[in-house]
């Protein structure tokens, strides 16, 4: 069974399996406030249902955007949502980002974006249902999996934005470093106002000079549960450039 669902942005929709991945304010956040200046072509691993991908390309108008995810069902329901969005310039394909280099040529991409499979293996309570499964933990490719990959397909000084849990910042960033993916902007993702960050937005530049600036938090909700100004904003308008 599916569902589609309207993204509330100018008409925007997406077909999602019903009792599988549907995609949550981690990808929103990815999309709407990737670095876009200078970007003429963007790549998106594991992109899953095609979430960020569409977003990009309908929402945040970028002219060429490729998809890749292993999941054969998820790319198909994917293709049915670019269609249904008659959105042009996107390509969605099934394949293995640890063989990247099958799909796509080194070096050529301005953005590469990434909301990868928080857990490892063996840790968290694992879904019986595959799809969540493998979104949630790293089954099918691990955090170097995912960084190896955007650095080939990165131009030199083209940029990652990836999104993760806050336990393993301290992985990531050396992950990243070790990769010679420089981090240069964090952004902490609060809950609320008194509560602790869960997730992170991290932006890497290939190549890049050690120069990281940690962005003011960003808090999603009110403490009555209503979405916050700052995250209405970034939805809504005010993107990031």
């Amino acid at each position: 069974m599916e569902t589609v669902d309207d993204l509330q942005y100018d008409g925007l929709k997406i077909i999602q399996a019903a009792d599988g991945f549907r995609f949550g304010m981690d990808a929103v956040l990815l999309a709407n406030l990737a670095p876009l200046s200078g970007v003429k072509r963007a790549l998106d691993l594991c992109c899953g249902n095609g979430i960020i991908p569409i977003l990009l390309a309908g929402k945040r108008k970028v002219k060429s955007v490729c998809g890749i995810d292993i999941n054969a069902a998820e790319v198909e329901r994917a293709g049915r949502s670019l269609g249904l969005n008659g959105l042009a310039g996107v390509d969605i394909i099934n394949g293995d980002i640890k063989e990247i280099e099958r799909y796509f040529g080194y070096e050529t991409f301005d953005l590469v974006t990434a909301n990868p499979p928080y857990l490892k293996v063996n840790t968290g309570a694992v879904s019986p249902n595959t799809m969540k499964s493998a979104a949630r933990h790293e089954i099918y490719c691990t955090l170097k999996d995912v960084l190896a990959a955007a650095f080939k397909v990165l131009r030199y000084s083209g940029g990652l934005f990836m999104v993760h849990r806050t336990e393993r910042l301290a992985e990531v960033l050396y992950e990243c470093k070790s990769l010679r993916l420089e981090p240069k902007r964090l952004y902490m993702i609060y809950p609320k106002e008194d509560r602790r960050p869960d997730l992170f937005l991290v932006y890497c530049v290939k190549c890049g000079n050690p120069d990281m600036i940690v962005e003011k938090p960003l808090i999603i909700y009110n403490a009555d549960g209503s979405y916050t100004d700052d995250y209405l904003k970034i939805y809504y308008g005010g993107e990031s450039k």
